[in-house]
């Protein structure tokens, strides 16, 4: 009953019967009002995959894209950065496509490694969480290990390869 986040109201109305005590005899009314809010304490919200419907975790990766779950969370701010990286002549660019407050049940399906970060108002807690969109298996590495794309790159120039997974084989692994 009183589980989901929300404003509450209570107010009980009561009275006591007096019953000829010196001389009084009738009722007292009685009124007690109070207000309550519950709020949410975690500062969670569940990617999934648009397409499989499996829940991602922090630091995946998803080629069909991901909705995210709210939990039936009124009170977080929860914003989604989308960026995007080219190879320039300096070598990688980030560029920042969009960065805004999430709606209920939008999907995300361009490519981008997109940030999501929640933060309860409350609590002042935060949670972030990198989950990137699309086959580039670059990406993917830098998603999953957390490693710039200049050292994958460079790790790569050795002779490392990326499994499926977005892990960097050595090249002394895979001999």
């Amino acid at each position: 009953l009183l589980c989901e986040e929300g404003d509450y109201e209570v107010c009980l109305i009561y009275e006591i019967k007096n019953d000829n005590f010196l001389f009084f005899d009738g009722y007292n009314n009685y009124k007690i009002e109070f207000k309550f809010s519950v709020r949410n304490g975690n500062t969670m919200i569940f990617p999934f995959d648009t397409a499989a419907g499996k829940e991602l975790a922090n630091s995946s990766f998803t080629e069909n894209g991901f909705y995210l779950d709210l939990a039936n969370s009124h009170y977080l701010t929860i914003q989604v950065r989308r960026e995007v990286w080219t190879k320039g002549a300096d070598g990688w660019v980030k560029d920042t496509r969009f960065n805004r407050v999430v709606a209920d049940g939008e999907q995300y399906v361009e490519e981008g490694i997109y940030t999501i970060t929640v933060t309860n108002p409350y609590t002042d807690a935060t949670t972030e969480k990198v989950i990137y969109v699309g086959t580039n298996s670059l990406f993917k590495a830098h998603v999953v290990t957390g490693l710039s794309l200049e050292e994958i790159e460079a790790q790569v120039a050795e002779g490392a390869t990326i499994d499926e997974s977005g892990n960097i084989i050595p090249l002394s692994a895979s001999i």
